[in-house]
């Protein structure tokens, strides 16, 4: 669930821009995995520069791992390796700030041409509950910032972890593993999977004042997978960017009974990129 490749940011830019260097002049700058994939199918697994706002518009080009089996894109971040949260009693009194290794704006872009995205997270606990009382300790911030409260599958707005959705909690009373108050080591892992909250901006728990308490989160790469499917005539500039169209202009374009001309300006991500 959680990858253990593990690069330094030195090692891992000088990788990335090598692999670059020796990709096959005529490819040009891939989007995605798999569109790499797609167009190099001799590309092997490992570290490699993609833009997913598109080539010489928005932001520079990032590094990512590709998994040329499957064509996922995983983002690396600074808090992947397991991190204690030490002892302190209040609400998300320790927080901390998750910096991936891509610009926002990109990881917004890589989102929008990707059919599937997710992120695995694990909290391995003794008596620190993610939530206690219905008050809840422990949340993650996504990428606009706003609070949630689950911690596997979809978006939702009520506190629950992968046991709570499988109905096998070791306490049957609670939502999660850690929210049981019994003196065992006990962990809640899953998997994120709404691609429109993620990636996961900031990690917050609290409630392990005691000396016996403990907690330790491990967050995996935000990974998406899959291309979104355009078929037909594009009915909007956001269809003609996820075909590949970087250069701003006049487009034709589907509309509402006919064919209809639009200015597409494509500095702009999906959304507000024209019509």
């Amino acid at each position: 669930m959680f990858p253990r490749e593990k690069e330094t940011s030195t090692t891992h830019q000088t990788s990335v821009e090598n692999s670059f260097k020796n990709r096959p002049k005529s490819i040009g700058m891939a989007r995605t995995c798999a569109e790499l994939r797609a167009a190099d199918p001799l590309a092997s697994s490992g570290l490699h520069m993609i833009d997913p706002d598109g080539q010489g518009v928005g932001d520079d080009p990032i590094s990512v791992y590709c998994d040329m089996t499957t064509g996922t894109t995983a983002i690396p971040h600074d808090s992947e390796s397991p991190l204690d949260v030490g002892h302190c009693a209040d609400p998300g009194c320790y927080s901390r700030a998750v910096n991936y290794y891509a610009s926002s704006r990109q990881m917004k872009a890589l989102v929008d041409l990707s059919s599937e995205c997710h992120q695995a997270i694990r909290y391995d606990c003794y008596y620190a509950p993610l939530e206690f009382n219905t008050v809840p300790y422990a949340w993650w911030n996504d990428r606009n910032g706003n609070a949630k409260y689950f911690w596997s599958g979809g978006n939702t707005d009520a506190h629950t972890c992968q046991c709570g959705i499988d109905g096998n909690c070791v306490d049957a009373t609670v939502k999660c593993n850690c929210d049981a108050t019994v003196p065992v080591q006990l962990d809640d892992s899953g998997v994120i999977t709404d691609k429109s909250v993620l990636p996961i901006t900031r990690l917050n728990f609290g409630r392990t004042q005691l000396e016996t308490s403990s907690g330790v989160h491990t967050l995996g790469r935000f990974e998406c997978t899959g291309q979104v499917a355009i078929t037909g005539m594009p009915t909007s500039c956001e269809d003609l960017w996820r075909i590949g169209h970087t250069l701003n202009g006049l487009y034709n374009v589907i509309g509402s009974s006919m064919v209809e001309a639009v200015y597409c300006d494509f500095s702009r991500l999906p959304g507000n990129a024209g019509k």
